[in-house]
């Protein structure tokens, strides 16, 4: 059994003992990850893995027709989890590990891995994840994929929130093509799902539909012909026709999504979330790209984008709620472990809310111009730019659109049969500050 050393064990020994990497001529195959072959069984594995200062931290896990373990020690010379992939026959088939990001990094990275193995790279989108599921996190880099007839290597570097980050993945190649099938697949359904949440009265993109309707009003100006009992009468009768009770669904979001976690020794489903805001739709438009220059002539591909954000943010749970627990929004329910394996990945929660108006903060101008006033709304806009910087040249504009709403009653229903497993009603209202209007 061929046991080559990869690049990556050949980068970890110039981040950990600084010894010089020499360039061969000849360039090795992806037929393996740390010197270990696909195939190899897991007890040689892990005395491998020993040899080189890792322990094994978790596992084993399986899910679907594979097993997970994951390692801990110095990889890069940092401190980091390794995660190892074995099918059903207890044989070697993926690896993946993450590094904190930086340029230098990245860059050594990259160079020796040209180096190992060949200057030609695979970009086609049979091998590019990123181009088959568009994916929240701001690329750094564009993907790097070296492709031969035994394995696969990916190098990726990303941002999100604020975390700089660098993936190296390993995959012997059956198995990654396994993994590209199962992900167009999931794809395909979420972009089905997608599409049925739009043609529905209750899916989250409604959330839109329904900001449209409460932001308007209030906006409604005083005609010079009208008398001040027909404007209040006309405003009256335009909440009359918006605030209506809504039912809307709250999981399965991008990029946040909540999921249904179960406790096997509790018998029990549990949801959770650290607060009552729910993210229901975020959508990103890429401008494309300019060049930037800072004042002391460092020159940048800036890349623009523009995100809207549209939440729910439910006014009525409080620490009183019997949903809210630990500063948590969270709720459980019974269910035996042979369900909750069949309908886990079916569950969804359903919001019954009516229209509830919140204090909102002013504008800054009106802060600029001294008369900044108290005031409640049904709904909220806020607009963040971030600049770019020579780190992160990244020009994005985010404008966040809130809807303020009481929460009457949470419904879970699988999706797929329609049947509601569980459902419970909400025990506080409004408080008189979320309510009261600006007198």
């Amino acid at each position: 059994m061929r046991r080559l050393m990869t690049a990556v064990f050949v980068v970890a020994v110039i981040f950990v003992a600084g010894n010089a990497y020499a360039a061969t001529t000849e360039k090795n195959s992806i037929d393996g990850f740390w010197g270990m072959t696909w195939g190899t069984s897991f007890d040689e594995i892990k005395n491998n893995m020993a040899q080189n200062g890792y322990v094994l931290k978790d596992g084993p896990k399986e899910m679907g027709d594979t097993i997970h373990y994951i390692f801990y020690g110095k990889f890069f010379g940092e401190e980091t989890d390794v995660y190892l992939t074995f099918n059903t026959d207890n044989k070697f088939v993926d690896a993946q590990a993450s590094l904190k990001g930086t340029d230098e990094k990245y860059r050594k990275v990259y160079e020796l891995l040209v180096k190992e193995y060949t200057d030609k790279i695979d970009t086609s989108n049979n091998y590019n994840i990123d181009t088959i599921i568009p994916s929240v996190f701001r690329e750094k880099a564009p993907p790097r994929i070296w492709v031969d007839n035994i394995g696969v290597l990916r190098l990726s570097r990303t941002i999100f929130n604020d975390k700089d980050t660098i993936s190296l993945r390993y995959s012997e190649n059956e198995y990654f093509k396994q993994v590209l099938k199962n992900v167009k697949k999931r794809a395909q359904d979420k972009a089905e799902e997608e599409q049925r949440d739009k043609d529905s009265k209750i899916g989250s993109r409604e959330i839109v539909n329904i900001y449209n309707r409460l932001s308007g009003i209030g906006k409604s100006e005083r005609g010079e012909f009208e008398k001040k009992e027909d404007y209040e009468s006309r405003i009256k009768n335009i909440e009359n026709e918006n605030i209506k009770q809504f039912t809307i669904k709250l999981n399965g979001i991008t990029p946040y999504s909540r999921e249904f976690k179960y406790n096997i020794d509790k018998e029990e489903f549990v949801f959770e979330a650290f607060s009552t805001d729910f993210m229901l739709v975020y959508e990103v438009t890429n401008l494309g790209s300019y060049s930037g220059e800072n004042a002391f002539g460092v020159k940048k591909d800036i890349k623009k984008e523009e995100r809207n954000i549209y939440s729910i943010k439910f006014n009525n749970i409080d620490k009183k709620s019997k949903c809210f627990k630990n500063d948590k929004f969270t709720f459980s329910f019974k269910c035996d472990p042979d369900t909750a394996k069949k309908i886990k990945q079916n569950l969804i929660l359903i919001a019954e809310a009516i229209p509830s108006k919140s204090k909102v903060r002013a504008s800054a101008l009106s802060y600029l111009a001294g008369n900044a006033q108290e005031t409640y709304s049904y709904t909220e806009e806020t607009v963040v730019n971030q600049s770019p910087t020579i780190s992160d040249p990244s020009d994005i504009k985010s404008t966040m659109y809130a809807v303020y709403a009481a929460a009457r009653k949470f419904t879970v229903v699988n999706k797929e049969t329609g049947d509601i497993i569980y459902a419970f009603d909400i025990d506080s209202q409004p408080s008189a500050k979320n309510t009261k209007k600006k007198k």
